[in-house]
């Protein structure tokens, strides 16, 4: 289910001369994902030796790649 719709309450003054250049702002909301989150928890109880083996092989690899190229 979608969160709720974010409500901007704004006025807009028609008495005063609009701005030269448009201005935006980026308004950070933290929302909890619950779809995400029960994936993750999926992922991290079903997963065995063999899979955690091989993230951690795919975490060096990464990471030897990043040091290289920096």
């Amino acid at each position: 289910m979608p969160p709720d719709p974010i409500v901007l309450h704004y006025m807009i003054n028609p008495a005063t001369a609009p701005a030269e250049r448009p201005t935006a702002w980026d308004v950070e909301v933290k929302l909890e994902d619950l779809s995400l989150k029960h994936r993750m928890k999926s992922v991290t109880l079903d997963a065995n030796q063999a899979t955690l083996k091989t993230l951690g092989d795919i975490d060096d690899e990464v990471r030897r790649v990043f040091v290289l190229s920096t």
